[in-house]
């Protein structure tokens, strides 16, 4: 482990923010579960994602950081990784590593001794008819402290940031899915009253809130006219355009959260906040460290899993042990409470 890689990150976050990262790096240093296995890592590269090399570094892998044009990347720390002591590559051949760690299935075709490790549900298609292992990190219940968690932080997050005045509701959520749901929870920690508008398909909600079907347009269009922000998150383009007028002539302020522009042409981009742009990403970092920590730990930890053997060929979610291991030192530091119990309602509920 380089002495810069260490101080780059002490500078900029404090070890609050990544416990399972931490604990993992300390743990591996002694057993060193990946010495001299070769990695390429495709985690996009931003500032907070430099934590995720450090206990990979220490528990003795030749790590390799990948850069993919579709993958994306902070280009001026891309720049700076080879003073930090990180090689890249962004031709990567099949002859040159035991394991992958992926993101949206780009390196699905490239060969690894051990297997694959998937970061994203959208990376698993490109895994289909695998022949060997292939650990989905997004298959986790630890995820979601990314995707529900993390997402509806930011999206609160960025709008104090805008200095929009986001403390009065009810905000109106299109969605009721991860980021929807994330959004309601993240309303509903600061006394803001959340409504959704139900998309048929989204049902992973946890919160105890006010639900409008989105085919009762008449009762979507009066919280339209109650509502103080609005907010898209159905993860589908053009998904609200039936309700074009009445957005666009509402008092509301508009924002959107999909990758995609889910308001449509009918309403104009300067009528939404950040030009229908994901209103988060004007954020430096859009989820919080403390939020991407478990899931760049649990993605570390199922390449010491491929490594150990213990997984068949073909894609599965993460071990219930390896996931159990970063679930213990959440515990163990007391981070994320309330979150963690939400996400073991919303585990006995995929069960059933």
């Amino acid at each position: 482990m380089t002495t810069a890689l260490r101080e780059a990150i002490s500078k900029r976050y404090g070890v609050e923010e990544y416990v399972c990262l931490d604990a993992q790096r300390t743990q591996w240093q002694a057993s060193r579960p990946l010495d001299g296995i070769r990695i390429v890592d495709f985690t996009p590269v931003f500032r907070n994602t430099l934590t995720k090399y450090e206990p990979l570094i220490a528990a003795g892998a030749e790590l390799v950081i990948g850069l993919h044009p579709q993958i994306p990347a902070d280009a001026g720390l891309v720049a700076e990784l080879s003073a930090l002591g990180l090689r890249t590559t962004t031709h990567p051949t099949s002859e040159d590593f035991d394991l992958v760690l992926d993101c949206a299935g780009k390196n699905a075709d490239l060969a690894a001794n051990f297997g694959h490790v998937e970061l994203t549900q959208s990376g698993i298609a490109a895994y289909k008819g695998s022949l060997g292992p292939v650990v989905v990190v997004d298959m986790s219940d630890l995820k979601l402290l990314e995707t529900v968690f993390g997402t509806g932080d930011s999206y609160f997050r960025a709008l104090e940031h805008l200095c929009v005045p986001a403390a009065e509701g009810p905000v109106l959520i299109f969605g009721g899915g991860k980021v929807g749901t994330g959004i309601a929870y993240a309303a509903q920690q600061r006394s803001i009253e959340p409504i959704i508008v139900d998309f048929p398909g989204s049902g992973l909600r946890f919160v105890d809130t006010t639900v409008v079907s989105a085919t009762d347009h008449d009762a979507v269009k009066a919280a339209i006219t109650r509502a103080h922000t609005i907010v898209t998150a159905t993860g589908k383009r053009n998904s609200v355009a039936q309700f074009a007028e009445a957005l666009t002539h509402s008092n509301a302020l508009l924002a959107n959260m999909g990758v995609d522009d889910e308001f449509g042409a009918g309403v104009p981009a300067e009528r939404v906040l950040h030009s229908k742009v994901p209103v988060n990403f004007v954020l430096d970092e859009p989820t919080l460290l403390t939020y991407l920590d478990p899931v760049f730990a649990l993605s570390n930890a199922a390449a010491v899993q491929l490594v150990a053997g213990e997984t068949a060929s073909g894609i599965s979610a993460p071990l219930s042990d390896t996931e159990e291991k970063i679930r213990a030192t959440l515990t163990q530091t007391e981070t994320h409470v309330q979150e963690l119990a939400a996400i073991t309602t919303i585990a006995a509920s995929r069960r059933d």
